[in-house]
């Protein structure tokens, strides 16, 4: 506990209370400052240009896209903010996109070291031979390239945080968690949940 509290401290001063601030009014500004069309020129959701290669075409979703350029079949399930339903959704490849406004704001990606076998959901999951590894991982070593260099870093509520900002603007914020399937394993392991807008 000691030591959580001196690296807090140390990215405390490290960063500062401005900075904190600074990145937050930084990503709110963001989203607020969406406009109301979608063009080329918006940046790519991250790692969205890898999605299209494994799925064999071009078609990127990008940052102020509107809603309906997303097609059906990537669309896994329609997402309720509380009472309302259909300002997000889960796609195909376990991102969550938000469009309050039916226009893309934020995206939401969370990368495990394992996954549950094809065939399987995370409910299923009795033992570790219901596991294989997750391919999605390896792209924590592209971190840098894919969301930017970290800019400020900290302990969030339950782990550390990093802000990651982009050269054309997009800031993520990257959460470090345990593995969500630790239990079924012999060694701890890490997961990374990446919100960019």
């Amino acid at each position: 506990m000691i030591g959580a509290e001196r690296r807090h401290r140390s990215a405390t001063s490290r960063c500062g209370a401005a900075g904190r601030l600074a990145a937050v009014v930084v990503m709110a500004g963001l989203i607020l400052a969406v406009g109301a069309t979608g063009a080329a020129s918006d940046p790519p959701l991250p790692f969205e240009r890898a999605f299209a290669a494994q799925r064999g075409d071009r078609a990127v979703l990008r940052f102020n896209d509107f809603v309906g350029r997303i097609p059906d079949h990537r669309i896994k399930a329609l997402l309720r903010s509380g009472a309302v339903l259909g300002d997000r959704v889960l796609l195909q490849e376990d991102v969550t996109v938000y469009f309050p406004d039916g226009h893309i704001v934020s995206s939401r990606l969370h990368i495990g070291e394992f996954r549950p076998r094809d065939g399987l959901v995370a409910q299923q999951v009795r033992h570790a031979s219901h596991l294989q590894r997750d391919e999605r991982f390896d792209w924590v070593g592209r971190f840098d390239s894919v969301l930017g260099p970290v800019c400020a870093s900290g302990m969030g509520r339950r782990g550390p945080l990093e802000i990651r900002v982009r050269k054309d603007g997009v800031i993520s914020a990257v959460s470090v968690f345990p593995g969500r399937f630790d239990a079924w394993l012999d060694a701890p392991t890490e997961s990374y949940t990446v919100v960019s807008a």
